[in-house]
């Protein structure tokens, strides 16, 4: 016999800002919150990179960002430590070099530096090299370890009532007057409300059409590998392509891009002595990836307003989890409600112009469909 289930909110995805979002809904809201998630193992390649800056221009996205990085350290405060790490949290401190081989990107370097440093946020110029035409140093970043955090993911949904079943598999029917029903596993749950968040999630269940107007995908590779060459910098986005390069304090080098081409000349742009470079790639994944169209986040419903998709916010979706939460339970501030308003699903192909942010994909490189 099925167990059935009654719930406020259905979460489907199982990135970290899915289960962040989860986690926010019910420990600080109170809220009744399944997740819906396939959790990835510790030691697979990393397919996403969260922390508190991303090559930003919007002076809004800047404002909402600090006024929420406190509250999302706070939602974390009770994240169980995990005896195998040396770190003590899952958030960590980085300082990450932003490159930009072209005009266009060092323009949107020089803009966003201006922005952000009067929000508080620290950034330096440094020595420009040889083909580079910016680089900027940002300082004291908020980075999620995503690795210590899958280790102690159950333990903290289970701490904050937050039930976690597995997506695959799970078949959804939308009654809408009697609730949104899954069934999963022994059990039948009925939501009231169902978020899609995350890349996956809106490739596999929104609507072709909205998700053509809204999304591009983007064919990535994750890439670890092991060298001991000397590498330039702990941390670097690469502005031109849009492709993220960070070193483990164990000696992993992570690569996340979506540069086609050669996978050896791409990695040897991070280390000082390519010429010499020994190439050693310990573990690789390929999957899709989605950018919005006009560089902005995408939060809203495009048919069924019971039904909400969430997306397309880069590296520092984590960080408005809390400002999510409040305007999916109608307590956003007002400038909250505006910024969010703002980035509701396109219905037609025009760009949003007043909230279009810097991406690499509209110069045509990443050849997205």
């Amino acid at each position: 016999m099925k167990e059935n289930i009654n719930c406020e909110f259905a979460i489907f995805g199982s990135s970290p800002l899915a289960i962040m979002l989860a986690c926010s809904l019910s420990k600080i809201h109170k809220r009744e919150t399944i997740i819906f998630a396939n959790l990835a193992s510790p030691l697979l390649p990393i397919r996403q990179f969260d922390c508190s800056a991303d090559l930003i221009t919007r002076p809004q996205s800047w404002r909402i960002l600090g006024e929420n990085i406190p509250q999302l350290q706070q939602l974390l405060k009770d994240f169980p430590l995990s005896p195998n790490s040396s770190s003590s949290h899952p958030l960590e401190l980085i300082n990450p070099l932003f490159i930009a081989r072209e005009k266009r990107g060092a323009l949107a370097l020089n803009h966003m530096r201006n922005i952000a440093q009067y929000y508080g946020f620290i950034l330096e110029g440094q020595p420009i090299k040889q083909n580079i035409e910016q680089i900027i140093l940002m300082r004291d970043i908020l980075m999620l370890n995503q690795r210590i955090f899958s280790m102690g993911i159950k333990e903290w949904l289970a701490k904050n009532n937050v039930k976690i079943l597995p997506s695959q598999n799970t078949k959804i029917k939308t009654n809408f007057s009697a609730g949104i029903k899954f069934i999963s596993e022994n059990k039948n749950i009925i939501a009231k409300r169902l978020i899609f968040v995350d890349d996956e999630a809106i490739l596999n269940f929104m609507p072709a059409k909205e998700r053509l107007l809204n999304f591009k995908k983007i064919p990535t590779s994750s890439l670890m590998v092991g060298t001991m060459e000397k590498i330039i910098h702990t941390t670097i986005f690469d502005v031109d392509n849009g492709s993220i390069f960070y070193r483990e304090p164990s000696g992993i080098v992570n690569i996340i891009h979506h540069e086609e081409g050669g996978e050896g000349n791409f990695i040897a742009d991070y280390f000082e002595e390519r010429e010499k470079l020994d190439i050693n790639i310990t573990g690789k994944a390929q999957f899709e990836n989605i950018i919005s169209r006009d560089g902005a986040g995408i939060f809203g419903s495009v048919k069924e307003k019971k039904i909400s998709f969430l997306a397309g916010f880069g590296k520092i979706g984590i960080f408005l989890v809390p400002a999510i939460a409040r305007m999916i339970l109608s307590k956003a501030t007002e400038f909250e409600y505006e910024y969010f308003t703002a980035r509701q699903p396109r219905k037609d192909k025009k760009i949003r112009s007043n909230i279009a942010d810097y991406t690499a994909l509209r110069k045509g490189k990443l050849k997205g469909k």
